[in-house]
């Protein structure tokens, strides 16, 4: 990249858009010549607009020192902040940027202690940082410093303003929220965080748009988005957050809304031990869906095998396959007498009898869903792993030992790849597997495995979630007994 120097031969700031390369231009000659503290502002809606506007800017100055500091959390106090932030070598310039956290809500932005503070520090700043500092921030952020803080924006040396590309946005925004639920459950772990971490920055500045340019149902549908993303890393409590939220906001949309952000809360609070709580939203959310889409529909169908995945739960495994039986009644009805059923059912059908220890009819359950899985679903998929690991436990149970460690091992496979190995689903396998060697008198394996299955479910659910003292309890009796084979012999 050559020097402003030669701008005039050729430049990042060629383009049509005049405007931009205007501000650029003068953000560029601002810093080459301050020397001291100064305060610049400079106006994009979009996060990653602001980090295209920052390299270029920072490109066109090879021989300053310009510190990036990034809030992706909400702060109160600035300058305790840099006070901490700023590197000890002092800097040319500081950019500044991620503090709408700091005020999320653009009505209310310039009413934060984050913007309050500002005014009441102001004097502080030059002897903190002798150097200008660049607020990169939306419409909404500079608006609330100049109506919150007027001290603190008076001493200001410039404002910057760059155009934000709303066709743009709109298009991340559409591709965001079109992504199917299928597409979403066979994204691997690290492809999940990172998907969270680009629905955050489009909600950001999705949110940073004024009022009369945003559009309620698209910041749900984003929402939405999000909080299923965080249920399927297992961060049950930021789900549950956003899904409360969106509970409000749907009785503003329509009694459809309502009822899924219901059966998402039931299955959220079935994740985090609540089975009571879920039973009773899931119960709540079958008798709207009853109302709203009659019984032999495929939405009913959906509600009433969530409520007989919490009867499995409770450990009420007779109701459990009653319910999964009706939801193959109504899938029938659907497709016809010749349907075998879905994945999802038949795996909860073989689970319930697997529990009633009618183990063969579990597996011949199992064998048929697995069929039918390695034809219609891709094998780097949650439901093919969950029936790979219980047709392991269905061997298990009726002798086929080397059978079900097989098993074991090839959901293991697709559930690190999927989950990673800090997931309470890989955990839950991983146990199986350890069971699997407890009961072939394997000791030394099986304790290594059981202690990371604690390991895991106390990071992730807690101490005292029923599933991490049930592996607590399994991995104390395990050790117990390698003891005392050690003490025996």
């Amino acid at each position: 990249m050559e020097n402003i120097a030669t701008i005039e031969e050729k430049s990042i700031f060629d383009s049509t858009d005049f405007d931009e390369i205007a501000e650029l231009k003068a953000l560029v000659r601002s810093l080459k010549r301050a020397e001291h503290f100064s305060l610049l502002f400079a106006r994009s809606n979009q996060r990653p607009k602001q980090k295209e506007l920052m390299e270029k800017v920072i490109s066109e100055l090879p021989k300053k020192k310009i510190e990036v500091i990034y809030f992706e959390n909400g702060i109160k106090n600035l300058l305790d902040e840099l006070r901490t932030k700023i590197d000890d070598e002092k800097p040319d310039a500081v950019f500044i940027y991620g503090l709408e956290s700091s005020m999320p809500k653009s009505e209310i932005a310039h009413k934060t202690p984050f913007v309050k503070n500002l005014n009441a520090s102001r004097n502080a700043f030059p002897s903190v940082i002798d150097c200008p500092i660049v607020f990169w921030l939306p419409d909404y952020g500079i608006t609330a410093i100049m109506n919150g803080a007027p001290d603190f924006f008076s001493v200001r040396s410039g404002v910057f303003f760059f155009e934000n590309n709303e066709n743009k946005m709109s298009q991340q925004i559409s591709q965001a929220i079109s992504t199917g639920y299928k597409e979403q459950d066979s994204l691997l772990l690290k492809e999940r965080q990172e998907r969270i971490k680009t629905l955050l920055e489009l909600l950001n500045e999705y949110q940073s748009l004024t009022e009369n340019k945003r559009n309620f149902q698209t910041e749900y549908e984003l929402k939405d988005k999000l909080a299923d993303l965080y249920r399927s890393i297992s961060d049950f409590s930021k789900a549950e957050k956003l899904r409360k939220e969106l509970l409000e906001e749907a009785k503003e949309i329509n009694a459809e809304s309502v009822v899924h952000q219901i059966h998402e809360l039931s299955e959220i609070n079935l994740r985090l031990g609540n089975d009571n709580k879920a039973l009773y939203l899931a119960l709540q959310a079958l008798e709207s869906a009853k109302n709203l889409f009659g019984k032999n529909s495929f939405k009913y169908a959906t509600h009433l095998e969530q409520l007989g995945i919490i009867y499995f739960y409770q450990e009420r495994y007779y109701d459990a396959a009653q319910k999964f039986n009706e939801v193959l009644d109504i899938e029938k009805h659907i497709y016809g007498d010749t349907y075998q059923g879905s994945v999802a059912v038949l795996n909860g059908l073989g689970i319930s009898y697997y529990h009633q220890k009618m183990y063969d009819k579990a597996v011949e359950y199992f064998e048929q869903g697995l069929k039918i899985a390695e034809k219609n679903i891709d094998k780097e998929y949650p439901l093919y792993a969950r029936i790979l690991n219980n047709l392991g436990n269905g061997y298990g149970q009726i002798g086929r030992s080397e059978e079900a460690i097989v098993k074991y091992k090839e959901s293991l496979e697709v559930a690190e790849k999927l989950f990673g190995k800090n997931h309470y689903i890989y955990a839950h396998f991983l146990g199986n597997l350890a069971v699997s060697y407890w009961i072939q008198k394997k000791h030394k394996k099986a304790v290594s495995l059981f202690d990371e299955v604690f390991r895991i479910l106390m990071k992730v659910f807690g101490e005292d979630h029923p599933d991490t003292q049930k592996a607590r309890r399994r991995l104390e009796l395990v050790r117990e007994e390698a003891e005392s084979k050690n003490a025996d012999s």
